[in-house]
């Protein structure tokens, strides 16, 4: 679409500085005064026209039909999301060598940096990688259809440089690099390949330092896409993946792998898309080993070293079919702050009240600043004596009178047995705690209180002795649990030590005299029947 972009007369003759400072306002010109026409993309279909008439590539539309039942998404859409800042930031997963991800974000800068005037920022997990991705885009510019006209001079090995204002920079993998420059389009590339801060495996080397550079620039809008295969079970892109569960990274998944890319006949349209031969995914088939194929092209999950919890368990537990007591099945992100209950059994329903009949535990892990607090309640009467999840909650940097109240407040709704980790606080939160509550001190030592209890809450993960709806934060804290988050340098995820705690209180290790969990009364099916 052509947009009529404002010009002063006066400065008719000075091209390059009205390239440079010009604003797509969308306005007619005035009578008499001159314009310049800039084709921007305003459609999804307009942007892959531009790309295919000026850059040569017909972008894939449709998500393979193999792959529409695992969430998928077609890889324009991923761009023209991208392009338009429809996502702040976007997290790309696709598969090695064969999504042509790093492809599709070299061809993003394109219209970014020709239609847009946008300035764009390059980063990859090594400066090998940024080279490439921008060796990628500057090749385009061979092309007879580029509109060479823009360029100010030849692009050099890091830097590329337009009339409109558009440019691009490659920049090292560094945090001084990382730190240069506010442009206000982000492209990090192959993530995975991120160092994780040894002193805090939560934060990411480079990439952490480069999210918050864009900035607005002449109205145009910040956005941000990470992309990258998922190599590694405790690399970047599980960080990335938990905090965007955990509410932390407000971020859009596009997810798409080999298959998208093959060279096929659309079912829409009846014409052939895609560029990726079968021949080719042969080869690269032989050419890796086959659990290195099945976790990097066909996007299966990464292996977890030293995993502690079985992940079959761990699905069962967080269940996304999970339909107790006429639940609907499905997810529940588990952000920080964000309150999940779920119903105790049919008669919730009626009242929206949990109901006192039931037996309920309670089990709560402290974190006020840089950890969190996670605050968990489970029903124990069940006609199996598995326990159900009925509450979960978690978050930080809070005052702790604010979280104690929480904990106050859980067990006044849920009435039974509660345990938290008083390991070091001292009476820091005594006062503050007006319900019944157990104070744990987990001991250190392979025969201590805190071996027994994550051991004992493993054993009945995975005995199937808890189940729930998917919380998708918890869910991740238990799928990548390792034996080092545990018993080495590393830090148990607090909804795994509130889980513990809760598990605790059916044993003899906390009250010897109190046995909680199975059948209870008649109230075992109350409200099921």
């Amino acid at each position: 679409m052509a947009v009529m972009v404002e010009v002063d007369a006066r400065r008719a003759g000075d091209i390059d500085g009205i390239l440079r400072d010009v604003k797509l306002t969308g306005k007619v010109r005035e009578q008499g005064r001159p314009a310049l026409i800039m084709n921007a993309p305003q459609t999804d279909d307009e942007l892959w026209r531009y790309v295919r008439d000026t850059w040569g590539i017909e972008l894939v539309r449709e998500v393979h039909p193999d792959c529409i039942n695992k969430g998928h998404e077609a890889p324009f859409t991923a761009f023209a999301s991208a392009y338009f800042a429809r996502d702040e930031t976007a997290l790309w997963i696709g598969s090695r060598g064969l999504a042509g991800k790093t492809y599709l974000m070299a061809l993003l800068a394109l219209p970014e940096t020709t239609t847009l005037g946008a300035g764009v920022a390059l980063i990859g997990g090594s400066l090998d990688q940024s080279k490439l991705a921008y060796e990628y885009t500057t090749s385009f510019w061979e092309l007879a259809s580029a509109p060479r006209h823009l360029l100010i001079g030849e692009p050099t090995t890091r830097e590329l440089k337009l009339t409109n204002g558009g440019n691009e920079y490659v920049h090292a993998a560094s945090s001084k690099s990382a730190r240069g420059g506010h442009r206000p389009r982000l492209r990090l590339d192959e993530a995975d390949e991120f160092d994780l801060n040894k002193n805090d495996p939560d934060m990411i080397k480079v990439l952490d330092d480069a999210m918050g550079q864009p900035m607005e620039q002449r109205g145009l809008h910040p956005q941000t896409v990470i992309s990258s295969t998922h190599h590694y079970a405790k690399g970047a892109v599980t960080v990335l993946l938990k905090r965007i569960a955990e509410g932390e990274l407000d971020a859009h998944k596009y997810t798409w792998c080999y298959k998208e890319s093959l060279r096929r006949r659309s079912d829409a349209t009846g014409e052939m898309i895609g560029w990726l031969s079968q021949a080719e995914v042969r080869r690269m088939r032989g050419r890796m080993r086959k659990k290195q194929f099945e976790v990097e092209v066909e996007l299966q999950e990464p292996s977890v070293e030293g995993r502690v919890i079985d992940s079959d368990a761990v699905n069962n537990m967080f269940n996304p079919a999970y339909n107790r007591v006429l639940l609907p099945p499905g997810t529940r992100q588990g952000i920080r702050g964000e309150y999940i209950e779920v119903p105790c059994c049919g008669e919730y329903l009626k009242t929206l009240t949990p109901c006192l009949s039931h037996t309920y535990v309670t089990g709560c892990d402290w974190g006020r600043k840089r950890d969190l607090t996670a605050i968990v309640t489970y029903r124990t009467d069940t006609a199996t004596g598995q326990w159900w999840l009925v509450a979960w909650w978690s978050d930080h940097k809070m005052p702790w009178p604010l979280l104690t109240e929480h904990l106050n407040q859980r067990v006044r709704r849920f009435p039974g047995r509660a345990a938290h980790d008083a390991t070091g606080l001292g009476d820091v939160v005594d006062s503050m705690i007006t319900v019944s509550v157990d104070p744990v001190i987990l001991g250190g030592g392979q025969s201590g209180v805190r071996t027994k209890l994550f051991n004992d809450y493993i054993m009945a993960i995975e005995q199937d002795g808890l189940t729930g709806v998917r919380v998708e934060a918890a869910w991740y804290s238990h799928y990548y649990l390792t034996k080092n988050d545990l018993w080495g340098s590393g830090h148990p995820p607090d909804d795994f030590v509130a889980g513990a705690l809760a598990w605790g209180l059916r044993s003899e290790l906390i009250d010897p005299g109190l046995q909680i969990g199975g059948p209870v009364g008649p109230s075992v099916v109350e409200g099921l029947r």
